[in-house]
């Protein structure tokens, strides 16, 4: 139970400024520079490339989602936040198993 409520339990890893073509060999590598640093074991949870559609949006006072003028930067937000849902039902599953619920 100490494991899911833990801060270490409650990490995840977000990519922010990521390449927008991103090749295998990229993605080796940052999977070895976080296992390098001991988070290789860390989910993560979503992906955000670098993309204008980030700094435009906030320089009118939206988000990607609300301009909409860049579909792939809504697309990296929307799977962002899918991935947080997913993190967190995964996690109250776990937990209450350690509780011993169903």
């Amino acid at each position: 139970e100490i494991a899911y409520r833990n801060a270490l339990g409650k990490a995840a890893i977000v990519i922010n400024g990521a390449p927008r073509k991103q090749t295998a060999k990229w993605r080796q590598d940052f999977e070895t520079a976080l296992s390098a640093c001991g988070a290789g074991g860390i989910p993560i949870v979503g992906c955000l490339a670098e993309r204008e559609a980030y700094s435009a949006s906030i320089e009118h006072g939206q988000g990607v989602t609300e301009d909409a003028d860049d579909e792939k930067a809504v697309e990296e937000v929307l799977g962002l936040y899918q991935g947080l849902l997913d993190l967190e039902k995964d996690r109250e599953r776990k937990l209450r198993k350690a509780r011993g619920r169903k």
